[in-house]
């Protein structure tokens, strides 16, 4: 689903260009009030396009009066204008430009943002809403160039949007007043600004192709980063730090060229649009010229109006490059977002009470891999990992579960936790099936340790809370009963301290990992689940959280996976995962 799988054909891509593909690029991202604001952007546009052109029919007749020295001027049904009244007139009109362009570009800024967050709260809400399988076909590089460059991207279409109309309202308003002035030159200009807009398709497919390969490109660049970062001490460490730094080079140097070669393609259709253009405004010159009318005036307007609607045509032709370039960034974010709805993790009915007893029967997993020759690296096998498992744990029970890497530990927690489905076998909570219990009432009950501590950024008292309606005396009950208490007290600020990723401080592994125990404790739960809880930490710190464990009240179960056997002297009974089976008692 991530970079890779959203490159795959298979994939849906939207086709089109223009304000059609547009549309269709922003249907899941905008409603009702998102078409209103384009309305009054039309609006907005016709009237700047009508007030233009009167203020250059102005400069056009006030140019004309020099060259024919009349101090009294007629535009249309106005007769015997003084120059000083049409100054006047000329100024007003200005003022009232800028306040028609002032209201314009604050609705072409709300059209950005609009699809902007709606496109954010969509992916947010359907990243945490997908099941655990889904999530984790998603990157963080991916999920953070997905919510930032491909949103933005979707922003830059909605803005695009708007003012490829606006431009296009400009330039009907000016050819509704050149047709006023002289027909002839509307003609002229219609039919040599669409044939121009013909002859741009070309570039505005070229730009669209560019766009995707880009947006590919930077994803796969999201990718590398988050490694690099990641990767960033071992590479030190191993003294490979300028191969890594080559390897983004190569990296940075792809989607660049990429870059380079989409804004080459958009600055050429504009700036061969406006050339063009003017040699067409030259054209029109020469043939009002060959006419000597002597209506100076009159020929100045058209000459005027020409440029202005040159530049109109320009911004909107930039304006569709610009939607073309963009769109296959919102076609991976539209792909992203219905995949993950389609995985939308389900919930049971059945509500459960505290935990009585678990109960696992016969339940086997198989993971997927790549099948060994001569089937071929594109043919998939089965793993068994779990092999008719049995374990039951009973209320306030403490049971460690030892194994070699990779004997499935950590997928057999999974399956308690509801992470994985087994493929055979039943896993019960209190006599119903884990399938049919509902995630409301399985996690006011339930609750888990990871084998890495994460923190958010925030206070000890929301780290412990985490978005729970939880008090600050129930945290400190947790705090106490994880071994944490008498260390946070100790800092200056308390449960107020600022952890996390950019916490102002920095906590030790063991300390984070109890403040993890002391948020799971928090919820009063009759299940604790822990994975490898002392691995990151050293013999201090396991035996702190060992002596956490041995303090607990047993109204809590708790199922631990450790490779330390110090870390299960708490324990009732220790099983070795064998075979894909547990076996009691552990040597």
């Amino acid at each position: 689903m991530g970079g890779e799988a959203l490159s795959e054909p298979g994939r849906r891509v939207r086709s089109g260009l223009g304000l059609g593909r547009a549309r269709r690029t922003l249907a899941p991202f905008v409603g009702p009030g998102f078409q209103r604001l384009l309305v009054a952007v039309a609006a907005a546009g016709a009237a700047i396009g009508l007030t233009e052109a009167g203020i250059l029919r102005i400069i056009g007749a006030l140019v004309g009066s020099l060259e024919t020295g009349d101090t009294t001027i007629t535009i249309g049904p106005f007769d015997q204008l003084g120059v000083g009244a049409l100054v006047t007139v000329g100024l007003v009109g200005t003022l009232v430009l800028v306040a028609f362009r002032v209201g314009e570009t604050a609705l072409i800024a709300r059209i950005g943002v609009l699809p902007l967050t709606e496109a954010r709260t969509q992916l947010a809400a359907a990243f945490l809403h997908a099941d655990h399988a889904a999530q984790q076909r998603i990157t963080a590089g991916e999920y953070q160039e997905m919510i930032t460059a491909h949103t933005m991207r979707l922003s830059s279409i909605a803005t695009a949007t708007a003012t490829l109309v606006s431009a296009a309202l400009i330039a009907v308003a000016l050819a509704v007043v050149a047709a006023i002035v002289a027909l002839p030159t509307l003609v002229v200009l219609m039919v040599v600004m669409g044939l121009l807009f013909v002859l741009t398709l070309p570039l505005q497919k070229l730009a669209q192709r560019l766009g995707r390969s880009q947006a590919s490109a930077n994803t796969a660049l999201a990718n590398h980063t988050a490694e690099m970062v990641q990767a960033a001490t071992d590479a030190r460490i191993f003294g490979v730090t300028d191969e890594f730094a080559l390897d983004n080079d190569r990296q940075v140097e792809k989607t660049s060229d990429l870059v380079f070669r989409t804004k080459a393609v958009e600055f050429f259709g504009s700036s061969l649009f406006q050339a063009l253009m003017l040699g067409v405004i030259v054209a029109i010159g020469g043939w009002l010229a060959a006419r000597n009318t002597g209506d100076f005036g009159t020929a100045g307007t058209v000459a005027l109006i020409a440029l202005r609607a040159q530049m109109a045509g320009r911004r909107a032709l930039t304006a569709n490059l610009s939607i073309a370039t963009s769109a296959p960034f919102a076609d991976e974010l539209s792909t992203a977002i219905e995949a993950l709805r389609s995985a939308t993790a389900t919930s049971g009915t059945r509500t459960i009470g505290p935990i009585e007893q678990v109960e696992l029967s016969a339940v086997g997993f198989d993971h997927a891999t790549i099948a060994p020759e001569p089937a071929g690296p594109d043919q998939t096998a089965t793993l068994p990992v779990l092999r008719g498992l049995d374990l039951t744990v009973t209320a306030g029970e403490h049971v460690g579960i030892v194994g070699a890497s990779g004997s499935g530990k950590s997928t057999l927690l999974a399956i308690l936790l509801g992470l994985q489905a087994p493929h055979s076998g039943t896993v019960r909570m209190n006599g119903v099936d884990r399938a049919d219990c509902s995630a409301a009432s399985l996690s006011s009950q339930v609750a888990s340790v990871a084998q890495r501590p994460v923190l958010i950024s925030g206070t000890v008292q929301s780290n412990i809370a985490f978005h729970r309606a939880i008090g600050r005396e129930e945290v400190v009950v947790a705090a106490q009963a994880a071994g944490v208490h008498d260390e946070i007290i100790s800092w200056p600020d308390g449960y107020d301290t600022v952890i996390g990723e950019r916490g102002a401080r920095q906590v030790s592994g063991g300390q984070a990992q109890r403040i993890c125990i002391a948020r799971a404790l928090a919820g009063k739960p009759s299940l604790l689940i822990m994975d490898e809880p002392t691995s990151a930490i050293d013999d201090a710190g396991t035996r702190l959280i060992a002596d956490t464990m041995a303090a607990l009240d047993r109204s809590c179960a708790a199922i631990i996976v450790s490779h330390r056997a110090d870390a299960l002297t708490s324990c009732d009974r220790i099983l070795k995962m064998d075979g894909g089976k547990l076996v009691y008692p552990a040597s």
